[in-house]
């Protein structure tokens, strides 16, 4: 990235990373994001809840069910509604530490551009914080397999994470056609 021009700053954290996160805020979004996705499919599907589709599941067995149900249990446990106390409490406190304690503040001390990390390592901040991140091809592993390199920008900046992605894709060309 510094051969094509770019200013790097290296070695940087963002403080809030070591918080102690947790998933709330995904189980209670997961009910209401999946029975409004329901509505809009075919109605002869017979899908119209998420508790349908954890039933569609037990019914089809093993084939559906490889890694469990356990997230679908706990977010059929909450009302769909996003009002509970639990959620909004998540919520905030996601939002806070990720935003203004995160990512807002590394960019704010380092005049940053977007935040760069290897693979999805730093996959988990944006998505609380609601930011975009987008992941490019970087490389491969000795056996083949692709590595990426996703990059994180502030709120509304998506036309700027777009410029820097992009040149890292024409400067680098590590893509790689899979056929």
């Amino acid at each position: 990235m510094k051969k094509a021009g770019a200013e790097v700053v290296e070695d940087i954290s963002i403080p809030s990373a070591n918080e102690n996160w947790n998933i709330n805020v995904m189980i209670y979004e997961f009910k209401a994001a999946v029975e409004t996705y329901l509505k809009t499919i075919d109605a002869s599907i017979g899908l119209h809840t998420l508790n349908d589709l954890i039933n569609g599941n037990r019914q089809i067995g093993k084939r559906a069910l490889k890694y469990g149900q356990a997230l679908f249990y706990q977010a059929e446990a909450t009302s769909g509604q996003l009002t509970e106390t639990a959620y909004l409490k998540s919520l905030v406190f996601d939002q806070k530490q990720s935003r203004e304690n995160g990512i807002d503040a590394v960019m704010d001390e380092h005049n940053l551009d977007a935040i760069i990390t290897p693979n999805n390592a730093g996959a988990m901040i944006p998505a609380k914080a609601g930011y975009p991140s987008i992941t490019v091809p970087a490389g491969y592993t000795e056996a083949g397999e692709p590595v990426g390199m996703t990059f994180t920008a502030s709120a509304y900046a998506e036309s700027v994470l777009l410029e820097c992605a992009y040149a890292f894709e024409q400067s680098t060309k590590y893509r790689r056609s899979p056929f």
